[in-house]
């Protein structure tokens, strides 16, 4: 009898044994689920802080875009908190902007937007009325201008806008692709031309800044420019008696525009 006494008395001991040792493992764990929640609403409470309100935006890379017009886009506010604003969405907002090719928005912690614009490279400016318009190198018209000694770009005429806005397109397919050689080929050459004429849908026809006239064509822009800047020396003080004609590039020639001129070529 004393022998069963104790194996119950051992059991009773070690069920109430087992049953506190349950018991301090639930308290631990409440207690882990307790400091967790704790760690997450003491971190979610300090980003909406006003430690992290947005004080500053800084936007580099924007050489012609206001920063007045990109702030607008974005329709942010000092004093937001920052960490509740969407980057992805902030850069979708600035390329709406025409001008705008790329652009990258990130934190600068704890109160800065921080925004990298790259602009659309701007090939010419098309005049409308009393403006210009910048032709970006998608064939689009991408803002508008008065100041046009600011840009040392050729104007382009032969061509004309459509409906006079932002955002209209008015050059595709090979004319598109002609003007982006030439100007390529022209800015490689370091070449100033004034004008860039696309009239002719068989001749691009481009005037240096001393007046000279130059077909190009529509091919081998590259060497004919070259051409063109080994030779604009010799035929200095010619621009107001004819034409050079590139259209070949192994047959270059001056055609005078008068039949009595008796310039050799």
């Amino acid at each position: 009898m004393a022998n069963i006494r104790q194996r119950r008395i051992r059991r009773h001991m070690l069920s109430t044994t087992n049953k506190q040792n349950q018991l301090r493992k639930v308290k631990r764990n409440l207690l882990r689920i307790f400091i967790f929640f704790l760690l997450i609403w003491t971190s979610i409470t300090f980003l909406r802080s006003d430690f992290f309100q947005l004080e500053a935006i800084e936007i580099t890379g924007n050489n012609r875009t206001e920063e007045a017009e990109i702030i607008t886009a974005m329709a942010v506010e000092k004093g937001q908190n920052i960490w509740q604003m969407n980057m992805a969405q902030l850069e979708e907002r600035i390329l709406t902007i025409p001008r705008v090719e790329k652009v990258n928005v990130s934190r600068d912690l704890p109160n800065i937007l921080k925004v990298e614009i790259v602009e659309k490279k701007v090939l010419a400016l098309l005049p409308y009325q009393e403006y210009y318009f910048e032709v970006g190198k998608d064939g689009r018209l991408i803002a508008m201008t008065q100041e046009v000694q600011n840009y040392e770009l050729p104007i382009l005429t032969g061509i004309e806008a459509l409906s006079g806005s932002v955002g209209e397109i008015i050059l595709s397919g090979e004319t598109l692709q002609n003007l982006q050689e030439v100007c390529e080929a022209v800015a490689n050459q370091e070449l100033e031309i004034s004008e860039i004429n696309l009239q002719q849908p068989d001749n691009v026809i481009i005037v240096t800044m001393d007046g000279l006239v130059v077909w190009l064509g529509l091919d081998d822009y590259v060497e004919k420019v070259n051409i063109l800047k080994q030779i604009a020396d010799k035929i200095a003080g010619w621009q107001h008696e004819g034409y050079l004609d590139l259209t070949s590039a192994k047959a270059p020639a001056f055609h005078p525009t008068e039949p009595n001129n008796n310039k050799n070529n």
